[in-house]
């Protein structure tokens, strides 16, 4: 893999199936198995897009209580995310 400039498995992973089925000697399958393979060692926060739409469609907004404050918000506070909120107090 060294030889076609695949260092890392990270390096793999972010790969399109393209360049790796460029590789002498790699198929469709193998291509899947060494993602799986490479998945299982590095799952320290790397996420597929798959993955992150699938998230994204769990998050809901929480309504202040406020139009106003919606609104700016864009609907409200957003779940699955931190908001923090800061300014000047009144008075």
């Amino acid at each position: 893999m060294k030889e076609f400039g695949f260092y890392t498995l990270e390096g793999i992973m972010m790969a399109t199936k393209k360049q790796l089925l460029a590789v002498r000697g790699i198929s469709e399958a193998k291509v899947e198995k060494i993602r799986e393979s490479c998945g299982k060692l590095i799952r320290s926060g790397f996420s597929t897009g798959i993955e992150v739409r699938e998230k994204r469609a769990a998050v809901f907004r929480i309504s202040t209580g406020s139009e106003a404050l919606n609104g700016i918000l864009n609907g409200g506070i957003q779940s699955r995310s931190i908001t923090e909120a800061y300014g000047s107090t009144m008075g």
